[in-house]
């Protein structure tokens, strides 16, 4: 606070609150960078798949043309950026053609991670949602990330009470059994065994 600043971080020094920021700010960054790679994969792969003469298509399969192109991605790169079977880029293309129609789509992809639209596809293939934009809307209003937009359409089934028990007893499990705590141990695994 000696810069007459009113810290509003009282437990993290400032140092810290400095680096987490600068920290955050290159990681969202980064963070686009590997959106933008996802979507101009998908549309380069399916642009390229789309403009193939029809002998060419009718003799290689579109897993084959994954595979390939997958290879030929991760020869540039020093690290595989995509999966060898072609899985990945597979994927990427399957979210970039869903949702290349998409009224005000370049618009979402600003505020939205490519993993969004991902999972607003299978919250709808589920039947959580009616349409995929619906998810997307929603977290773009509320600011949910992927993760809590998944969340909010299909929330976690709470565990029933026997396997809230049984995890209880394997948790205790681990404990550091050690003097007359260890006299205890036996009869967890037993009634855990009892449970089983």
């Amino acid at each position: 606070m000696t810069s007459g600043k009113v810290h509003q971080h009282p437990f993290i020094p400032p140092a810290a609150v400095d680096n987490l920021r600068r920290q955050a700010s290159r990681l969202a960054a980064l963070g686009h960078a590997k959106d933008r790679r996802e979507w101009k994969f998908g549309e380069l792969v399916n642009k390229t798949w789309d403009n193939l003469p029809e002998d060419v298509t009718a003799e290689v399969s579109r897993e084959m043309f994954f595979v390939e192109c997958s290879r030929l991605i991760n020869e540039q790169a020093d690290f595989p950026i995509v999966s060898a079977s072609g899985e990945t880029l597979r994927r990427w293309c399957e979210v970039v053609a869903a949702f290349e129609n998409m009224p005000g789509i370049e618009i979402m992809r600003e505020h939205l991670s490519f993993e969004h639209f991902r999972l607003a596809r299978v919250l709808a293939n589920k039947g959580k949602v009616s349409v995929p934009a619906y998810a997307l809307a929603v977290a773009a209003e509320q600011r949910y990330t992927a993760d809590e937009m998944r969340q909010h359409f299909d929330p976690p089934e709470p565990p029933d009470e026997y396997a809230r028990a049984t995890g209880h007893l394997e948790w205790m499990e681990t404990f550091d059994w050690n003097g007359k705590k260890a006299q205890a141990l036996p009869h967890v695994r037993a009634l855990r065994e009892l449970l089983a």
